[in-house]
């Protein structure tokens, strides 16, 4: 019986590990797809009724204060504005946070936020802010 040559093993050797290489990804795809990556996280709401045409001049200042938050912010997971559909004067933000100090000691005390609030306050455009504080089940998901 001849003796295998050396490009006869390598061939199988290259398939056998093109097969294993793709069961690995196909396993770890799985396994990041559906781990559990920030179990409980902390859920914050806001919803904001502006006087009428107000809105505009919120949102335009609220989108550097995402930027900063998408930029500077590692554990802010979400950070979303929802504009509501049956009221063009209400907002809503989705934000959720790995814990709930994340929101209190590093988003409300950064340079943005503060600057978003006080002129919030001066600006004197706000009719109703409702908020909510809840924490993640991870029953569900957020994404696919």
């Amino acid at each position: 019986m001849p003796i295998p040559s050396i490009r006869w093993f390598f061939g199988y050797s290259s398939a056998f590990a093109a097969i294993l290489g793709g069961m690995v990804c196909g396993w770890l795809y799985h396994q990041l797809r559906f781990r559990k990556a920030h179990p409980h996280a902390f859920v914050f709401v806001v919803r904001i009724k502006f006087k009428p045409g107000a809105v505009g001049q919120f949102v335009e200042r609220w989108a550097s204060l995402a930027h900063h938050c998408r930029e500077k912010e590692p554990n802010t997971l979400t950070y979303e504005l929802c504009h509501d559909l049956n009221d063009s004067d209400t907002v809503l933000i989705y934000e959720r946070y790995c814990s709930k100090a994340d929101l209190t000691q590093i988003h409300n005390k950064s340079g943005p936020f503060i600057k978003l609030n006080k002129w919030l306050a001066s600006a004197n455009i706000v009719l109703e802010r409702d908020v909510l504080e809840f924490q993640e089940s991870n029953i569900g998901f957020i994404t696919r």
